[in-house]
């Protein structure tokens, strides 16, 4: 039986190529003014050095090493009164070029005003890479951009990822708001895949300066496929919470948060009820420099695994001037969890860490420094794929000369 995420993985792939391709991050409300198109292309160059070690620990010296990557991405916004839209393209490619370092990503956003009240946004974006677990294992956010410029060279591990969302928002008064969300999402390596559906709604009411009540319902179809075998899990998340977010007393400057929901997860097993908790806390140190902690509880699929990645995830990030112009973004990630709703103590950890340096030079140039290293274990209950090691650990380091256009009109 082919992969289950192949078939909508070219539906979306039509779409996004018809579209000219492009990144998510797009802001909600539109840009007004007059019309203001922007380029930028970025051109870097980056080592990779991976050690990977499978269970019978034949791979324990093993070294999947990448001295000479060389990465591309290319883009383009263009915006009205009404809506933005913005085109994105990245390509990474190994010397000597093969499927274990290179990858490819288009993406495409938008965002439109439908009325004073309402407006509209969607997002999509195909990736075709090397495998990638940190961010499902929760100790790595997803990536800025839909293409990885650390390729993991995982031997016959290339995976192809796909996301496509709509949202629909309404201001049902000054202090009312709702959201209608429709997402499809999955991976596929060959004979494995996992795709994704998911509806919901939620409407969110601020009863103070700091707090919102929230009362929302979303459910979530997860079917995985591997070798002809289909496992499907189907999930109930309630979100009946409070969000509230306030500077501390005896500092303005330092805020904190928090938020609560649920998920009700239904398969073949019975019924498992997950307590969904989030909390943040956030500092300005001065003018120039911010940073931010934040923990969470996400839930992941991923082709290869017939269950889902359950994490407590900890991430902290700081950025910030130096001098006038350099900027400095920091981050760092650690996780510990389980594959699967059945386990009762963790089966794996994980932890990131990655600096960038960007240094101005002029109106339209910057050049950037990037060093990274990340690790994850697996333990010994989690039933692996054979591309994937037990304990894989990636550091690398990238150049790149970015260059942005500051012209505008059509």
């Amino acid at each position: 039986m082919r992969s289950t995420g192949r078939r909508p993985f070219f539906a979306v792939l039509i779409g996004v190529v018809l579209a000219g391709g492009a990144e998510t991050a797009v802001a909600q409300q539109p840009a007004s003014g007059a019309d203001a198109p922007r380029s930028g292309l970025l051109i870097s160059t980056d080592s990779g050095y991976d050690t990977a070690e499978s269970r019978s620990g034949d791979a324990r010296a093993a070294r999947r090493d990448s001295p000479g990557r060389l990465h591309a991405e290319w883009f383009r916004l263009a915006s009205t009164r009404r809506s933005v839209v913005r085109f994105w393209t990245g390509l990474t490619a190994g010397v000597p070029d093969s499927d274990r370092t290179h990858a490819e990503a288009f993406a495409f956003a938008a965002s439109t005003v439908l009325s004073r009240r309402t407006h509209f946004d969607f997002d999509a974006r195909v990736n075709a890479a090397p495998v990638d677990l940190f961010s499902a294992l929760g100790s790595a956010g997803p990536s800025a951009t839909p293409v990885t410029t650390t390729s993991s060279s995982f031997t016959e591990g290339r995976m192809i990822t796909y996301d496509a969302r709509a949202v629909l928002s309404r201001a049902l008064g000054a202090r009312t708001s709702m959201n209608i969300e429709l997402s499809h999402t999955g991976s596929s390596t060959e004979r494995r895949g996992v795709r994704n559906e998911r509806i919901g709604g939620l409407v969110r009411r601020r009863i103070g300066p700091f707090s919102t009540i929230r009362a929302g319902y979303a459910f979530d179809v997860a079917v995985a496929a591997s070798s002809g075998a289909q496992a499907i899990d189907r999930r109930h998340d309630v979100d009946l919470g409070v969000d509230y977010a306030r500077p501390l007393s005896f500092s303005r400057h330092t805020q904190i948060g928090f938020g609560t929901g649920t998920s009700v997860l239904t398969n073949a097993t019975g019924r498992r009820l997950r307590l969904a908790l989030s909390s943040s806390l956030a500092r300005d140190w001065s003018r120039a420099w911010s940073a931010r902690l934040e923990y969470n509880r996400p839930i992941e699929y991923l082709a290869g695994f017939a269950q889902p990645f359950l994490s407590d995830a900890v991430t902290v990030g700081a950025n910030g001037r130096l001098g006038r112009r350099t900027t400095l973004t920091l981050a760092s990630g650690f996780s510990r969890g389980a594959v699967g709703f059945g386990a009762t103590r963790p089966q794996f950890s994980s932890r990131s860490t990655s600096g960038r340096l960007t240094v101005p030079m002029g109106r339209a140039w910057a050049v950037e420094f990037e060093a990274h290293d990340a690790r994850y274990q697996l333990g010994a209950a989690v039933p692996l794929p054979s591309f994937i090691p037990e304990r894989f650990v990636r550091r690398g380091a990238r150049i790149g000369f970015v260059w942005s256009s500051p012209w505008t009109g059509r």
